[in-house]
């Protein structure tokens, strides 16, 4: 009974010699043995053959053909064709140097107006500008006032000059009453510094017979009234100049109580050191510095 078959396969200097075992009882046919020696003899000679071939005299080695480049295989440096140069033109002249010239003076940092008229409206890059003095002088004919101060600015008792304010606004506008009076910065002694950046003290002035509504103009139509004076006094220029209102209506009663009793009264309850801004209302004294706030009654 065959029990294994196993293919030899024995090259021996190029020739090649089957040897077929066939274990039947762990030995193989004599027939096969005989086979594979007589092949193993004839695959020897031809190998000594080719040898001696070999060193009496070998073949020429043929160059490889050149490799014909294809789209998906591009041909390497070696196979790039000479490129023929162009024929050189002529250079062209040199382009002269551009003649050095004075600049401009810069400009840009200042907005140009893009109009601007007497009316107190002033366009600059889109934005539009309104001058109210500018614009009541145009629409009334009342002609804006502008002064230095001739007091200390620094140590000013803002309280006690709002009659004087009250003169300079009747130069434009007569039978004035107090509507509205703000100061800052007030200092704990009772005085204005007008020196600090944004101090100012404002005193607004309504005249009584400019207060009425045109009769031409129906009610529910928006019109500016313009009945109002304002004076304005910082530490470098007083202003006093004419203002509109939609509706021109009320007044204040003069302060009574200096700002010496109010700033006083203020600390007495709470109020923080500091310059504080204070503003007189209906009900009394409105007095702020940052988040504090108190009203003091002015009931001097």
């Amino acid at each position: 009974m065959l029990i294994a078959s196993l293919i030899a396969l024995a090259t021996v200097g190029g020739g090649t010699a089957t040897y077929l075992m066939t274990q039947d009882g762990g030995r193989g046919t004599a027939a096969s043995a005989a086979a594979f020696d007589a092949g193993a003899e004839t695959s020897a000679e031809s190998h000594d053959g080719a040898i001696e071939l070999a060193a009496a005299d070998p073949p020429p080695v043929q160059d490889d053909p050149p490799k014909t480049p294809t789209t998906d295989d591009p041909p390497s440096h070696r196979d790039k064709p000479t490129r023929t140069s162009a024929p050189s033109k002529p250079a062209p002249a040199p382009t002269p140097a551009p003649t050095p010239t004075k600049a401009d003076p810069v400009e840009s940092a200042k907005p140009v107006p893009d109009k601007k008229d007497d009316t107190g409206i002033t366009h600059i890059g889109g934005v539009t500008f309104i001058d109210g003095a500018k614009q009541a002088e145009s629409a009334t004919g009342l002609k804006s006032l502008s002064f230095k101060p001739t007091f200390n600015t620094k140590a000013f008792k803002a309280e006690k000059w709002w009659r004087t304010a009250k003169k300079h606004a009747e130069k434009l506008m007569p039978d004035l009453v107090l509507t509205d009076f703000e100061v800052k910065y007030v200092m704990s002694n009772g005085l204005a510094n007008l020196s600090y950046r944004g101090a100012e003290a404002s005193y607004w002035f309504r005249s009584k017979s400019r207060s009425k509504r045109p009769k031409n103009i129906p009610r529910g139509v928006e019109h500016e009234i313009y009945c109002m004076v304002y004076v304005d006094v910082s530490k470098s220029k007083i202003q006093v100049y004419a203002a509109s209102r939609e509706k021109c209506r009320g007044s204040l009663r003069p302060p009574r109580c200096s700002l010496k009793h109010v700033m006083k009264k203020a600390r007495e309850i709470g109020m923080p050191q500091g310059a504080a801004e204070v503003d007189l209302l209906d009900d009394g004294w409105y007095v702020q510095i940052d988040e504090w706030s108190e009203t003091i009654p002015d009931d001097c």
